[in-house]
């Protein structure tokens, strides 16, 4: 267990995940090897010298705390709310007006100043089941969405979360 701590930042799954991607599954594979070979030695090391001493020993828990069952009880709660949660919106969502065939949605949205944020909102709005393509002219600030098969609360949903507000048409 000392071992595995110890070698834990330098192979957790952020971390070779970041490895493969810019060096390549060979670069990767060299990378884990010595430390898995190492893990290995100073494990059978400790346990040359030191491993008697820290045999374990067997433990029975025969009585149960309140303070268990109530945490228990809460963790279940909090599963329950978040399965709550992500069911209701699935439903919402079977429930709500698609856009089908070739149709065309004009949204106007408020706060794009400049390129980077025309770039923002297209990529958000991109992102989204069914949009094949999307429009937008700046000064107005009327987006123009095309495609199949959108929600048009999910666009509205995908432009707030790129930062941008969606204004009442004029």
């Amino acid at each position: 267990a000392l071992v595995v701590l110890m070698a834990g930042p330098a192979t957790n799954a952020a971390t070779v995940g970041a490895i493969a991607r810019e060096f390549g599954k060979r670069i990767t594979g060299i990378y884990l090897a010595p430390m898995a070979g190492r893990r290995i030695l100073f494990g059978w090391l400790f346990d040359l010298v030191a491993g008697q001493k820290f045999a374990p020993r067997q433990m029975v828990h025969t009585e149960c705390h309140v303070t268990g069952i109530l945490g228990g009880i809460l963790l279940l709660g909090l599963f329950a709310l978040f399965a709550g949660r992500e069911i209701a919106a699935r439903l919402r969502k079977q429930h709500e007006p698609t856009v089908s065939g070739d149709d065309v949605i004009v949204l106007r949205v408020g706060g794009m100043s400049c390129e980077g944020c025309m770039r923002n909102v297209r990529t958000a709005l991109h992102a989204q089941r069914g949009v094949e393509h999307v429009d937008i002219d700046l000064a107005s600030g009327k987006v123009m969405i095309r495609g199949h098969g959108f929600h048009e609360l999910e666009l509205r949903e995908a432009v707030h979360e790129a930062g941008y507000t969606i204004e009442s048409p004029e």
